[in-house]
């Protein structure tokens, strides 16, 4: 009889043990999934399921991923919480059931650039999907308009005005590297400085000599011997013709490939250059021997034009405030505006923040 008793309190005493416990992971997990979820907005953006990302086979994949933090930006105006992963349906409940839209992304967000950029996304995504877009492409039209003439009427910032270098700085820093290079090629032809050296006299001749491509332009491109059998993806320099073909581009979508032929200075320039370069790409990282990256190739031209703290953007808005100092003709500016991949407005843009700094520093 005791026997029973006992093994009854100790069955009883495990079996609520079991129960006891079981509830406690069950509602641990729902509470570790609900902290979750609460503040995933805060943790990381959320991503596009399928069927959106498909919907936006027209965008590069960085494009894609900028819609998603700027609508998770949105969302979080309006939501403590959301999903993971982005459906349709979520579109519909998170961006178009939300009370005082206009007025709440208006008081929230600042600087109208960002509420262009952010608004632009969501009108995107919502017209991909075939959803009513009508309130964020008002916002968006609005904004970006007025963000435009924000900047086209803004002086240029401290920064640009401690780093802007007139053209003939440009050149002049070429001729120094050039210098260099002559009296560095007998004895050191194929010494890790020397590489260095000519790689930099290299890319200060590309600004100096042809108008100025962005940073992806060049440090995208390999080297080939001829156009016969061209199997790679990547933008090519060809060391026979002198073309280069850009293929990755930021107005790629646009204009396509853009085919380009360097003048002969350049062609001079770079042939030498593939006879000492022991890879196949134009601009490289001479440690490990790799294509370099976009933040070392904006390393190699502060390194260049130390101690000013000059970027292939800086070193546009120089080529164009140069360009437009000598009143080309509308053909011209087309010409120009072709090669460089921006619009005519873009010169337009540039040239009145930086004419007045550019004529500062002709006379200086």
């Amino acid at each position: 009889y005791f026997e029973y008793i006992f093994y009854f309190f100790v069955t009883y005493k495990f079996v609520a043990w079991i129960q006891t416990m079981y509830c406690f992971l069950f509602h641990f997990t729902i509470l570790k999934r609900e902290i979750i979820f609460k503040n995933i907005l805060f943790k990381i953006n959320m991503k596009f399921d399928d069927n959106i990302y498909n919907a936006l086979n027209s965008y590069k994949p960085k494009t894609i991923k900028t819609f998603e933090q700027n609508i998770t930006r949105i969302i979080k105006l309006f939501h403590t919480s959301g999903p993971i992963v982005l459906t349709k349906e979520d579109c519909i409940f998170y961006l178009l059931n939300n009370e005082n839209t206009k007025e709440t992304i208006i008081a929230n967000i600042q600087n109208k650039n960002s509420l262009a950029v952010c608004t632009y996304a969501c009108y995107v995504i919502l017209n991909k999907l075939n959803l009513d877009h009508s309130v964020y492409f008002e916002l968006y039209k609005t904004y970006s308009a007025e963000s435009m003439d924000e900047r086209t009427y803004a002086d240029a910032s401290n920064k640009e005005k401690n780093n802007f270098l007139t053209m003939d700085d440009v050149r002049q820093r070429q001729f120094e590297l050039e210098k260099k290079v002559m009296n560095m090629y007998e004895d050191t032809a194929n010494s890790y400085t020397f590489l260095n050296l000519y790689q930099q006299y290299l890319l200060c001749s590309l600004y100096a000599f042809y108008p100025a491509l962005r940073g992806q332009d060049y440090y995208e491109t390999q080297l080939i011997q001829s156009d016969e059998n061209v199997t790679t993806e990547s933008n090519t320099y060809n060391l026979a013709t002198g073309t280069l073909i850009i293929k990755h581009h930021k107005t790629e979508r646009k204009i396509g490939d853009k085919v380009l032929q360097l003048p002969d200075i350049l062609q001079s320039i770079i042939l030498k250059w593939s006879q000492i370069n022991p890879t196949n790409f134009l601009i490289i990282n001479t440690k490990t021997k790799t294509k370099i990256t976009q933040q070392a190739f904006t390393n190699l031209l502060n390194r260049i034009f130390e101690p000013k703290k000059v970027s292939s953007s800086m070193l546009r808005k120089i080529y164009v405030s140069d360009f437009l100092m000598h009143n080309p003709s509308a053909e011209e500016r087309k010409r120009i505006a072709k090669i460089m991949g921006h619009g005519i407005a873009s010169q337009e843009f540039v040239y009145s923040r930086f004419k007045d700094l550019y004529v500062n520093n002709e006379e200086m």
